[in-house]
């Protein structure tokens, strides 16, 4: 029986041709070679149906767009006649890259086209390259794209272009978490975008200010910015941004413990989101209605939702957004039971959030491991998870995930026994919570001061911290922590030999 080729015989043939399809082009002429190119353009556009047109705006798609590259470098090779043509597909085929999440490809598209245009048309490729590096993951190229396309833009003499170069280096340095910074980038914008009349533009900008704001803790004034340039969008019949400034509404909403509204606008969010095809706040809004569901106690809806909302992060390639919506999932595996998928999910959301440079996510992530440590009783992994946790959030200003870490640190603390050092945590704890005007957490906060008061026997303190707690929870989409709260309160009564505390709406029964 006779043995196979040797494999590398097909590679052989293939590199061999390679080489003398290479050879044969090198051989032509300068000229020659200009017209075969001009030749293969000419080919494959009648193929395609023709030319694409000439056109500012919004392209419809075409399908000679899916190698509208090929058609941009062939041109390019056909000579300087064909410049114009070149820079057409270079449009198209980023454009197309780009509608197809595939930001790598269109960031270097984007850049080829910067270096073949002058003035305001290189100033817009350049943003639109930083805007792709930015949606690539590529922090450090981005930033540097969006201020060479400032600078462009401001010798070519401002206006538009400028306007949003700035706006979109405040939203890069806004997810950098370089807050003060963006917030400036945002209002030079905005004030750009008014004096040039554009107030749907001025609208968006708004929105964006508004996250600032919220990262800075000043909860009111994000919800004020949200809610002008929400009007503002209703008025100009902007429905993609409408959508968005919904779901931004439903996080405030949520935050600070209004969840019948928080559900109300996320819901109206996804429905405008799926009519204009917002596939990436589609997933994000997805994914928050999956966090609300957890915490009211619907663990299989949660799910349903998370699983969804991966599914669209991985379709448009938004890694940070994934990991989260793999935290929701762990969640709701833990909460039906199935402790070991939860472990597992979190340690992948972890591995995400460091690959994508998220370190208060990261610690939110260790934290949640640390909880899970310590309810398995291994308390020396959760002491020492729970350090990692809170030195990566040291160094961060997300003091919504450091709440939530030191309270369960300090029920750590309080398992231990060392009061002293769980009574600072929760301290910390109750400032951020306050500062940040979110409610849940400082329920959360004041639930486990009220349950370190038990273990110290200081039953009045704890019945008064147990009943303001119980006050700020009034919600029915707060109902898991609720329910996780009075078990916990249970079982500690019990342990000290006293009776069960009742919560606010028991007592005023």
């Amino acid at each position: 029986m006779s043995s196979p080729p040797p494999p590398a015989a097909e590679s052989a043939h293939l590199f061999r041709h390679a080489i003398l399809r290479d050879a044969a082009y090198r051989l032509q002429m300068p000229g020659d070679r200009e017209r075969l190119h001009g030749l293969a353009l000419a080919i494959v556009e009648e193929v395609a149906g023709g030319r694409a047109p000439k056109a500012d705006g919004v392209r419809g798609p075409r399908e000679a767009d899916a190698f509208a590259l090929e058609l941009a470098e062939h041109a390019r090779l056909a000579g300087e006649e064909f410049r114009e043509i070149e820079i057409l597909y270079l449009i198209r085929g980023a454009e197309f890259e780009e509608v197809h999440y595939r930001f790598e490809t269109a960031g270097r598209a984007w850049e080829r086209l910067a270096a073949v245009v002058e003035g305001e048309r290189r100033a817009e490729a350049l943003r639109r390259a930083a805007s792709a590096a930015h949606h690539g993951r590529r922090g450090a190229e981005a930033e540097g794209l969006f201020r060479q396309a400032i600078r462009e833009a401001r010798k070519a003499g401002g206006g538009r272009v400028e306007a949003d170069a700035l706006d979109g280096l405040g939203s890069h340095l806004q997810a950098a978490r370089r807050t003060r910074e963006a917030a400036e980038a945002h209002r030079a914008a905005l004030d750009l975008f008014r004096q040039l009349g554009l107030r749907g533009a001025a609208g968006v900008v708004l929105g964006n200010i508004a996250g600032c704001a919220y990262q800075q803790g000043d909860r009111e004034d994000a919800e004020r910015l949200q809610e002008e340039g929400l009007a503002i969008h209703r008025e100009t019949g902007n429905r993609k941004s409408e959508g968005r400034a919904l779901g931004n509404l439903g996080t405030l909403y949520y935050v600070t413990g209004r969840t019948d509204r928080a559900r109300a606008a996320w819901t109206e969010a996804l429905a405008i989101h799926r009519e204009v095809g917002d596939l990436r706040f589609e997933g994000i809004t997805t994914g928050n209605l999956s966090v609300l569901h957890q915490g009211a106690g619907r663990p299989e809806e949660s799910e349903r939702l998370a699983r969804k909302a991966i599914e669209i992060h991985r379709t448009v390639g938004s890694r940070h957004h994934e990991a989260l919506a793999i935290s929701s999932l762990a969640d709701a595996c833990e909460n039906l039971g199935r402790v070991d998928d939860a472990s597992l999910l979190h340690r992948r959301a972890l591995a995400i959030h460091r690959e994508t440079g998220h370190a208060g996510a990261a610690g939110g992530s260790l934290g949640t491991l640390a909880r899970l440590a310590h309810d398995s009783g291994d308390l020396e992994g959760a002491a020492r998870l729970f350090d990692e946790a809170l030195s990566a959030l040291r160094g961060t200003a997300d003091r919504d995930a450091a709440t939530v870490v030191l309270v369960n640190h300090a029920a750590l603390l309080r398992d231990t026994g060392d009061f002293q050092a769980a009574e600072a945590s929760l301290d910390t704890a109750l400032a951020h919570s306050r500062s940040l005007r979110a409610p849940v957490r400082e329920a959360a906060a004041l639930a486990e001061m009220a349950l370190l008061r038990v273990a110290q026997r200081r039953e009045p303190d704890a019945r008064e911290l147990w009943t303001r707690a119980t006050q700020l929870m009034p919600h029915s989409d707060a109902g898991q922590l609720l329910k996780d709260m009075e078990a916990d309160m249970r079982e500690a009564c019990a342990r000290a030999g006293i009776p069960p505390l009742a919560t606010a709406a028991a007592e005023d029964a």
